[in-house]
């Protein structure tokens, strides 16, 4: 009796150790995607990536911008947002952030003069100094919505159900909404000329759960 008991006790225990062990594969799936961040592989000369590739800094005085990992298309569905923060130590004049498209391939640009491919917009940036949101080759959409600077979280949102782009400054909406936005888009900030090495720290927030002003962004967002 003692053994049969003990014969069942260990089938229990196999059974435990095996709906536990399902329930963490289901939870961590083999091939998951890892946490965006940005792409050592797709930035300028002049940018140098810290923190795990969520943060960067400048390492030379070009232009140039950095992009994220991931991208989203326009029309697959689902709303997307990032986060980032100028941490000091250098000028916000010179440190826009926004989105760039993937037929984009010259990262030694100024975020926001990237030049037009094939007579089309390919970026969309909010710049700190100015306060104005711009396009591919340096046109303004919407001047001095409203300057940042130092320690200011700068939120990024893309909505590729209505192909809506939506830039806030602390939680709160700057500008208006840009509109009838195509194609595939990557997260995207960098720096204009005039930073020297070690300037300019910039610190990226892509996970929703971890975003300072999430509660602000529309209902339903995901990270980027």
């Amino acid at each position: 009796m003692k053994i049969k008991i003990k014969y069942l006790l260990t089938i229990f225990f196999v059974l435990v150790a095996t709906l536990l062990q399902a329930q963490g594969n289901r939870r961590f799936p083999i091939g998951s995607v890892m946490q965006t961040a940005y792409d050592a592989n797709a930035k300028a000369s002049t940018i140098s990536l810290l923190n795990n590739n969520l943060s960067y800094q400048s390492s030379g005085s070009g232009n140039g911008f950095v992009r994220s990992t991931t991208s989203h298309t326009v029309g697959a569905g689902g709303i997307y947002a990032y986060e980032v923060t100028i941490q000091a130590n250098g000028s916000t004049l010179n440190e826009p952030a926004g989105i760039v498209a993937s037929t984009v391939s010259n990262y030694a640009q100024e975020p926001a003069s990237v030049a037009q491919v094939g007579g089309v917009n390919v970026s969309y940036s909010y710049y700190g100094g100015s306060g104005a949101i711009y396009t591919s080759n340096a046109v303004i959409l919407q001047p001095t919505v409203a300057a940042f600077g130092n320690f200011d979280v700068i939120g990024i949102v893309l909505n590729t159900n209505t192909g809506t782009l939506t830039f806030y400054k602390n939680g709160v909406t700057v500008g208006t909404p840009i509109t009838g936005i195509t194609g595939t888009w990557y997260a995207m900030s960098g720096f204009a000329s005039g930073l020297t090495s070690g300037q300019g720290q910039t610190n990226a927030v892509f996970m929703a759960s971890e975003m300072t002003y999430g509660s602000s962004y529309p209902s339903g967002f995901q990270g980027w």
